[in-house]
């Protein structure tokens, strides 16, 4: 997976709503999972974005329509 935070970075297919939203709630998930520091270098996460930097993309995305 692509390590950016900018919609423009992402693949074709996860330039969706339906798909970002699923990731910010992949990653607020409760229970025990492993997490790792997001580059943004303010939260964990699980996959390569934590939840704020997901809804950062959101807001772009969101824009842009």
């Amino acid at each position: 997976m692509p390590r950016s935070h900018r919609l423009s970075d992402l693949p074709e297919e996860y330039r969706t709503e339906a798909w970002i939203k699923s990731c910010i709630r992949h990653e607020e998930h409760r229970g025990v999972h492993t997490y790792h520091r997001c580059d943004c270098d303010r939260h964990d996460c699980r996959s390569w974005m934590c939840a704020e930097c997901w809804r950062g993309v959101l807001a772009e995305l969101e824009e842009q329509s």
